[in-house]
């Protein structure tokens, strides 16, 4: 059925697409969570095994590839679909048939990286494993790629980490421990728990000069006891 209706649907003719802005002038307003062209949701609906197609998966992999090395050489607000589909040669038709527009890619990382590290920290205490916390974080952030890297720790993309770290907030929010908490006690203790972030960007700007386990040992002894626990060592 969907193999006739993607017949049907290629058979007619091509209709002139509305002119999109190539720009990202938008970019402190991304609207983030419109992340699919409605056609290819149509299809993935009806379809599940199209998600494990080898042809959808390295069309994907190539928009991003490129998108990510964009990211790393310029400055968002340069990336356009028409850069994208240039470098990673392939036609227009072709990148709107998985994403509506630029923040999509970006969108679609976002949501695999959060979803890894929520599985990797599910099962932790909020209030009780923050040498856990804190060593999965480090752990986890060394083994990315230069792209996410510079997003978590360049500034500018600010409001881009932000929504991957809100991402994994909310999902910490339900953990067992804080969950019966008030909701302003629980933002407090979660939003201080994301200071393991603004530790490490401050490690990567020295030029990780601390070797890493004497870091995840300070940032630890930080979390946990304050500047009176760094005094008492």
């Amino acid at each position: 059925l969907v193999a006739k209706q993607w017949s049907a649907v290629s058979a007619e003719p091509r209709k002139a697409r509305p002119e999109r802005s190539e720009g990202n002038a938008h970019i402190p307003h991304l609207h983030i969570e419109n992340t699919r062209h409605v056609m290819y949701n149509c299809l993935m609906t009806n379809n599940p095994e199209q998600h494990q197609d080898p042809r959808v998966a390295r069309t994907k992999e190539a928009i991003q590839g490129v998108f990510k090395k964009m990211v790393c050489e310029m400055t968002y607000e340069k990336i356009t679909v028409k850069a994208i589909t240039q470098a990673a040669r392939i036609n227009r038709n072709t990148f709107y048939l998985h994403y509506n527009c630029v923040d999509d890619v970006l969108a679609e990382i976002q949501a695999k990286h959060s979803s890894e590290y929520t599985a990797i920290v599910s099962g932790f205490d909020q209030l009780k494993d923050t040498g856990k916390l804190v060593r999965s974080f480090f752990e986890y952030m060394e083994a990315q790629d230069d792209f996410f890297k510079r997003v978590t720790c360049d500034s500018r993309f600010d409001y881009i980490r932000e929504r991957m770290q809100n991402r994994v907030t909310k999902q910490a929010a339900e953990s067992h421990p804080l969950k019966g908490l008030d909701q302003s006690v629980r933002n407090i203790l979660l939003t201080f728990n994301n200071c393991i972030v603004l530790l490490y960007r401050q490690w990567v700007a020295d030029g990780r000069k601390i070797p890493m386990e004497e870091m995840i040992e300070l940032a630890t002894t930080l979390l946990e006891n304050g500047m009176k626990g760094f005094r008492g060592k």
